[in-house]
């Protein structure tokens, strides 16, 4: 309460409760209970957003490494630059630019913390409130959200479920 007794009034943005339906992760849900009890091959759950937990997505010991180097050196100890931080974006642009007939430049590269902070940016740079945005179904739903959000008209179309089931259920069962 605030002096005088009165109350806070906050709620959510009923705008934003969209696409929670025919979602990715439901599909899977679905997809998780028909699977053979009785089947012993591991299982990669896809719709998990974190890879570390599961030995086959872990990093070389370069990696660890460099990651050891560059935190106790403390250069990077505080926020990065919001496109990120300039040597991890040349290295992107160099390793991408080895299949292309042209070459990237650092500021080619604008490097996010997830798809979530990908999906706001690219929504906010491209948006043009009262425009439209195609999203698929069953689709991610911070799409729909951040649309929406930015008063964007969705459009959503169908995937092919015959075909994405196969495709979701054999990445799910390789080991």
């Amino acid at each position: 309460m605030e002096k005088g007794g009165k109350k806070w009034i906050l709620r959510g943005n009923d705008k934003l409760k969209v696409g929670t339906e025919n979602t990715i992760r439901g599909l899977l849900e679905v997809m998780n209970s028909n699977l053979n009890v009785n089947d012993e091959r591991p299982i990669i759950p896809l719709g998990h957003g974190d890879p570390s937990p599961f030995t086959c997505f872990r990093t070389t010991h370069i990696v660890d490494d460099a990651l050891n180097t560059a935190t106790q050196s403390a250069k990077f100890n505080s926020y990065p630059p919001l496109a990120g931080i300039p040597t991890a974006r040349r290295s992107i642009a160099e390793h991408l630019s080895r299949d292309l007939p042209y070459k990237l430049s650092t500021e080619d590269v604008f490097l996010t913390s997830g798809c979530r902070q990908a999906i706001e940016i690219i929504t906010t740079v491209l948006a043009c409130p009262g425009g439209n945005i195609l999203i698929p179904k069953p689709g991610y739903p911070h799409y729909d959200a951040c649309a929406v959000f930015h008063d964007l008209e969705v459009r959503h179309f169908d995937l092919l479920p015959e075909k994405l089931g196969r495709l979701i259920l054999m990445l799910s069962r390789l080991s």
